[in-house]
């Protein structure tokens, strides 16, 4: 649907949210604001407890929040050259898209039926079970494996501008791979584009929302009884020696890796990603035993390479980068969500 079309929509949408209220609704020609933008495509009049309000209306098609960050400018900017609340009208909008529109103060309608209006002593907030279908597809493109390499180079430095092909290189993905994720973070208004430069828009809300995707896979983990077990600080510097040794890949991570680098709470097991497959002689070497169940030593197979880029190290001790960190403490039962916490506030700051 184009936008045209939306546009004689309109009303029978804003009768469905305002059933109540007699509604004037009259096309306004765009004309230059001061600022240079154009005014809103429709303009509603209607009353209620004998006051009139007033809904300056943008019509957008398709909805995706980079577009609607622009249209958000211009309804904040009619809004304040014109008396009435800014309010935008899309064909389906994404959580990102409300919760874009919710930050900015305006309204937005679709037809779907997610409806949300704050005038004050009027309040509709209406979700529609279409919106919730949506986003995890898009979710699930924007952090498949590979693409999280490029978002995690990002996050590990928020404030940083990049060129698309120095951000692929340090990510070890393809220009073209690095392109492809940056458009889609464009698309979702987690980046601002300038001349040849992207930089993160909301650092914070990008990596609140990979957390709340993010998961260790259980198929991943393997878990080991030690003779060090009352030892953690042991069984890290052991499995380091072992690591050193025998030239291994390895990062610790979650409250193991979090005393290194952010010490929040005591802790007994750890854990640790490998790169390597874990074969009799290398676990006679690190002196972990196979057990059925429990055990206090976990070895984690890493899901993409990119959870061992960026590694912080303390005293050659390798531990994942502040973004892995955060993403595997954050959905980890045992405090691990307060250690995630502590972590951003301290250390991440973002």
């Amino acid at each position: 649907m184009n936008e045209a079309k939306l546009q004689e929509e309109v009303p029978q949408l804003l009768r469905s949210a305002l059933p109540q209220a007699r509604i004037q609704l009259r096309r306004r020609p765009h004309r230059p604001t001061n600022g240079g933008l154009s005014g809103p495509d429709l303009i509603a009049e209607f009353t209620v407890g004998g006051k009139t309000k007033r809904l300056l209306i943008e019509v957008k098609v398709p909805g995706y929040p980079s577009s609607l960050l622009q249209v958000f400018q211009t309804l904040q900017l009619a809004a304040k050259h014109q008396r009435g609340y800014p309010v935008v009208v899309t064909d389906a909008l994404s959580e990102r898209g409300a919760q874009l529109a919710k930050e900015a103060g305006v309204g937005f309608l679709d037809l779907a039926g997610n409806c949300w209006l704050n005038l004050g002593n009027i309040y509709i907030d209406k979700t529609a079970h279409v919106r919730r279908s949506r986003p995890p597809t898009e979710l699930r493109r924007l952090f498949s494996p590979k693409a999280t390499r490029v978002i995690r180079t990002m996050l590990e430095t928020p404030s940083k501008p990049w060129e698309i092909v120095k951000l692929a290189a340090v990510s070890q993905v393809s220009i073209g791979h690095a392109y492809k994720v940056t458009q889609k973070l464009l698309q979702q208004g987690f980046l601002v584009q300038e001349q040849r430069r992207v930089h993160l828009r909301e650092p914070g809300t990008l990596l609140d929302t990979w957390a709340q995707q993010y998961r260790i896979d259980p198929a991943t983990m393997q878990s080991f009884y030690t003779t060090e077990a009352k030892d953690p600080a042991a069984v890290i510097a052991h499995m380091v020696q072992v690591a050193k040794d025998r030239n291994l890949i390895c990062a610790f991570t979650l409250h193991a890796g979090a005393s290194l680098i952010a010490p929040f709470t005591r802790f007994t097991d750890v854990h640790v990603y490998l790169k390597e497959s874990l074969s009799d002689n290398l676990l006679k070497a690190l002196k972990l035993e196979r057990i059925e169940f429990g055990g206090t030593v976990h070895v984690l197979q890493p899901y993409e390479e990119g959870v061992l880029h960026h590694l912080q190290r303390l005293n050659d001790t390798p531990v994942v980068c502040k973004t892995q960190l955060y993403l595997d403490l954050f959905q980890h039962p045992t405090r691990g969500r307060e250690a995630a916490d502590f972590l951003r506030r301290e250390h991440m700051k973002i």
